[in-house]
């Protein structure tokens, strides 16, 4: 669970669901350990402890165990010796395993004086806190500035003091002290930032302290921004924690928090009025061709309405990001994914909108929204302090909060301590513009705000591949007037470690204009100069195996071409053609058809044909399965009764399927008829559908029942 900056949440994560435990599993009873959160459990009949533990130190919770149970309502017995409790709802687990008895420690008074305080807090950073490596921080060489201002005899104002300077050296501004101050909890350090917290600073702002200063700036800035939007007819919701607006054809959506929705102080209620709040608003900006959505004032709050708002811009399952701890206990990473919704949504180009005091679940949602391919990210790396807080007690009453796990995104990227980078840079906050109002700057920079068009990047075909009639043989189109780059990847060996029993052990590729005339051929991937290696391993796409084969043509110019892929001797495989368009933007043409034609023998060898969709905006995709008609090119063996099946390569959810032209609609296979894309034989298949940027797959086979044979596919963009 995240936290805006000034709403700290003191939770103790595993406490909160133990008088659920004894009721939901078997045999909880016993100890159990949960390695990278310092837990331990100690269940004993009626009799529930919770202990906060380091190899230095071992403090009981203080907090009423009847107050923490409405928080994690799950947990489940894997074995006799793990156990995994947690919240459904926020979809945050913790695994535990059974230790023999407590450790000696957690019988021992260790004390509450400065330095006893002092060294609890240095043992939680010290085994529990994975990121001062990536922070920049010399641990070593902090603690003993530290231990060294500290006595028996100290102050509390001098140890807050000291705490706090050894704190702000991580930049992380979840890693805080807690203590009361005039019956309220306080916290130190201040919030700071890379860029826009000193500008504040130098801004005169009002306020005792930088935190105080931070607060009042940015409270000053919302409602500067909100009574900006409604003066020019936007609407809002939750006392403008979001707002929207339309300004011609290009939707704007702010969000401040990611929590605090609703007067009730549950996730659940958050959740339920986001979802209300959403529907009003994207059913308001409904026609619009684009969107900017800007979390760049957004202070974060709860992980679960992160995702809840990103699955309203989700067309499709999308996997958003994963946690995972610095552990060698084996806790499963826990995978987190968008969910498409029925509710009102937006699947068009989005424009995301972040600065460096984006923060917390805000961080989490801009990767979230990174993950979906019609998201663009502008502005300002976010502020780096991604992870999960952890509270930790000390032992005179204080309370640390602390980041323990480590977020990567769907790419596997850690961002904790850097800051999510922008695809595109705007300075959202800057000197010459501090005193802007919010909205006139996102108008300043919504000019720099692109839609990228989306285009075929990637298209691949897979079947039996021999010699002679065995040869896969690919058809490609590139229609405009600009060059292309293209490069040709020909599997097999490789394939055998994506599930492939019978890969084709040798690949060769010939390439042909549309004369037949050779244009290029395949002797090895050592045939390829030193840049285009260089371009080909970046991207992932290089030939896995020496016996592969690659061809890169640079420059070709539009026209049809013929793609041969044969193996090097007589025996048969599966093996793949991968068409990839390497052409930087700007060029006036576009990869548009890949057709296909090899032997179907059913079981592995069906005929695939992939296509990946690049951009931010829908493509109109034309797919046919052929095989009877074949036969007037001279095929001997022609597929009898070709199934065409469109699928989610993510997801591998079946999209679109036809097994006979005929059985389409009357007004759609006139239409058809009409543009010649129609097959020529009524028994063949066809697909009309839309595409989203991502990743399909096309599978051709044998209708049931019906004779296997040569068939192909043909794949083709169309226009309206």
């Amino acid at each position: 669970m995240k936290t805006t900056l000034n709403k700290f949440l003191t939770i103790i994560a595993l406490c909160l669901f133990l008088t659920l435990a004894c009721q939901a599993a078997s045999s909880p009873e016993g100890l159990w350990y949960s390695e990278g959160y310092g837990w331990i459990l100690e269940i004993d009949g009626n009799r529930k402890e919770v202990y906060h533990y380091t190899d230095n130190s071992c403090l009981e919770s203080g907090e009423a165990l009847e107050e923490l149970a409405s928080q994690f309502k799950s947990v489940q017995l894997l074995t006799e010796d793990e156990l995994i409790i947690g919240n459904a709802v926020e979809e945050s687990y913790y695994y535990f395993e059974r230790i023999d008895e407590l450790p000696q420690l957690c019988s021992q008074d260790s004390g509450d004086d400065p330095v006893a305080v002092l060294e609890a807090l240095i043992a939680y950073l010290g085994e529990l806190f994975p990121f001062a490596e990536i922070r920049g921080v010399d641990w070593e060489k902090l603690k003993a500035e530290a231990r060294s201002q500290i006595r028996i005899n100290s102050t509390d104002a001098e140890l807050r003091s000291v705490i706090s300077d050894m704190l702000e050296a991580f930049g992380d501004s979840h890693l805080r002290l807690g203590y009361e101050k005039n019956g309220e909890l306080a916290t130190l350090p201040h919030f700071d930032s890379k860029i826009t917290v000193p500008l504040l600073e130098a801004s005169g702002v009002s306020g005792s302290n930088r935190q105080e200063r931070y607060n009042n700036w940015r409270v000053s800035r919302l409602v500067e921004t909100i009574y900006a939007l409604i003066d020019l007819g936007a609407e809002g919701a939750a006392g403008g924690m979001v707002m929207w607006h339309r300004v011609e054809n290009t939707g704007y959506l702010m969000i401040s928090d990611m929590m605090g929705f609703s007067n009730s102080v549950t996730l659940e209620g958050d959740l339920d009025e986001i979802d209300r709040i959403l529907d009003t608003a994207l059913t308001a900006l409904d026609g619009v061709d684009e969107m900017i959505v800007d979390v760049s004032l957004n202070g974060g709050g709860r992980d679960a309405v992160s995702r809840a708002i990103a699955n309203r811009f989700a067309a499709n399952r999308t996997f958003a990001y994963s946690k995972v701890l610095d552990v060698e206990q084996s806790a499963p990473a826990q995978e987190y994914f968008l969910e498409p919704t029925e509710r009102p949504s937006f699947y068009g180009p989005v424009h995301l909108l972040t600065s460096d005091i984006t923060v917390s679940a805000a961080e989490v949602f801009t990767f979230s929204m990174r993950a979906l391919p019609n998201v663009r990210h502008y502005g300002m790396a976010t502020h780096g302090s991604i992870s999960d807080i952890l509270y930790k007690p000390l032992p005179n009453g204080w309370l640390l909060f602390m980041s323990n796990e480590i977020y990567l995104d769907s790419d596997g990227v850690a961002w904790e301590g850097i800051g999510i980078q922008p695809e595109v840079e705007l300075s959202v906050f800057e000197q010459d513009s501090f005193e802007t109002t919010h909205f006139e700057r996102i108008l300043d920079l919504a000019v720099n705000m692109e839609v990228e068009e989306s285009e075929l990047f990637n298209l691949s075909s897979r079947s039996l591949i021999g010699m002679g009639e065995d040869t896969l043989i690919c058809g490609l189109i590139i229609e405009g007037e600009g060059p292309r780059d293209i490069a040709i990847v020909a599997r097999g060996p490789s394939l055998v470690a994506h599930g492939v029993s019978s890969p084709v052990t040798d690949t060769r590729l010939q390439i042909f204009n549309r004369g037949l005339e050779g244009i290029a051929s395949d002797g090895g991937a050592t045939e390829l100069s030193e840049e285009d290696k260089v371009e080909l391993a970046l991207l992932g796409i290089f030939p896995e195996d020496d016996r592969e084969a690659v061809v890169m043509l640079r420059g070709i110019t539009p026209g049809v071409y013929h793609i041969h892929a044969n193996s090097e001797g007589e025996e048969m495989g599966v093996g793949t053609v991968e068409v990839y368009d390497l052409t930087e933007e700007g060029e006036d043409s576009a990869l548009i058809n890949l057709s296909t034609r090899s032997k179907i023998d059913g079981g592995e060898t069906v005929l695939i044909c992939g296509v990946m969709v690049v951009g931010q905006t829908p493509i109109d995709v034309l797919i046919r399965g052929r095989g009877p008609s074949m036969a007037e090119l001279g095929v001997q063996s022609p597929l009898e009764d070709p199934h065409l099946m469109l699928v989610d390569f993510e997801t591998s959810e079946v999209l679109a399927e036809n097994d006979d032209f005929s059985d389409l609609g009357t007004e759609l296979k006139t239409s058809l008829l009409e543009s010649g894309f129609a097959p020529d034989d009524d028994l063949e298949s066809l697909i009309l559908t839309t595409l989203m940027p991502g990743a399909y797959t096309a599978i051709l086979s044998a209708s049931g029942g019906t004779q296997n044979g040569v068939g192909a596919i043909d794949f083709f963009r169309v226009s309206e």
